[in-house]
């Protein structure tokens, strides 16, 4: 079966599809037109914006030693914008056009801010240390540097100088006095004796109760060179710390407790002396230290030996006698050792004329 369409109803379908196809057309370049006056808006606002703030490069520095400063924070004031210095103290950051503050911070030095005007494009910035902070920091077990006010056990620290004040040539015998719980038992074998440290009293009756020494990050073997005494008389060479040269030592630092040397394991349960040495450190010119010492060392005491009886054993005079228990001495005539006859008396002063001045 077939059927005939009029043109008319042809005509008008055709015309309203003309006319969708008009409509979606003008739609279109509308939406094209909007698209690229955004891009436009969009393009022109971020001119502007970037026009509004600018770069500006500079170098921080120590005021007192003029070299670089690492990894100090440089902030702008009132803005999420920062930036650190990098090893030779330089940084960038983006400031507002006009004038802003920076705020400046690093460890170990005073905060300071710093106003930046509109023709400031390079900047010298000096920072002072904060010598208070920094003595408020203190080198426990391994090295690792901790607020003492954060620390739960007791340490205790010496400066270098204080080591050098009143001079010893044992190092350790400087802490005499200085250091709470610690305790020295020097020996009367002049400036080489050893000295026996104990912190806090003696941990085991039979063992050995004396601290861990650690120099500079390195436990170091504090040997004992005494021995006993025989009829022969001894020895005394001194200990291991007496070979550190108190001039070398930056800081000292007295761990107290197994808390607090935790860390060395049993080596440390008697306690653990830090010693950490000076640094070479850059400076402006040359610079140098020279340091020398001399001691004049002599008996402060000596025996109170009797000079009323000589030679010899129950009252009877003897040559080869090594006690002095022989006849009260008035004058006799006796033979010495030399087979000579001379007159028997007492020297007063044979022990002060036999000890020589130690030099």
């Amino acid at each position: 079966m077939k059927f005939k369409i009029p043109l008319s109803k042809i005509e008008k379908r055709l015309n309203v599809l003309r006319r969708i196809f008009d409509e979606l057309f003008i739609y279109q370049k509308k939406m094209l037109m909007n698209k690229i006056f955004m891009l436009l808006c969009s393009l022109l606002l971020g001119s502007i914006s970037f026009a509004q703030t600018k770069q500006i490069t500079g170098v921080l520095v120590d005021a007192t030693s003029n070299q670089p400063i690492t990894a100090a924070t440089i902030k702008v004031k009132g803005k999420s914008t920062s930036t650190v210095t990098n090893a030779e103290g330089h940084f960038t950051i983006t400031v507002p056009v006009g004038n802003s503050t920076l705020e400046i911070s690093s460890v170990g030095f005073d905060s300071k801010t710093i106003d930046v005007g509109a023709n400031d494009n390079n900047l010298t910035v000096s920072i002072e240390k904060n010598m208070k902070d920094l003595n408020e920091v203190t080198v426990t077990a391994l090295g690792i540097k901790r607020e003492k006010k954060s620390l739960g056990y007791s340490v205790q620290e010496v400066g270098g100088k204080n080591l050098t004040e009143a001079r010893e040539n044992n190092l350790v015998n400087s802490l005499s006095g200085r250091v709470a719980g610690l305790q020295l038992y020097k020996t009367g074998n002049g400036p080489t004796g050893s000295t026996k440290i104990v912190i806090r009293g003696n941990n085991s009756l039979g063992g050995n109760n004396q601290p861990l020494i650690v120099v500079d990050g390195i436990p170091m073997d504090n040997y004992q060179t005494a021995n006993n005494t025989s009829e022969y008389g001894s020895f005394d060479g001194g200990n291991g710390i007496s070979d550190i040269n108190p001039d070398d030592v930056e800081t000292l630092t007295v761990l107290k407790g197994p808390a607090a040397a935790a860390l060395y394991g049993t080596r440390g349960g008697n306690g653990v002396i830090l010693v950490t040495t000076k640094k070479g450190t850059s400076r402006k010119g040359l610079g140098f230290k020279f340091n020398t010492n001399y001691a004049v060392d002599n008996p402060l005491l000596y025996l109170d030996l009797q000079n009323d009886y000589g030679q010899g054993n129950d009252g009877v005079y003897d040559v080869k006698s090594q006690s002095s228990w022989g006849p009260k001495i008035t004058g006799q005539t006796i033979t010495d050792w030399r087979g000579k006859s001379v007159p028997m008396s007492a020297d007063p002063n044979d022990l002060k004329n036999f000890l020589q001045t130690g030099k």
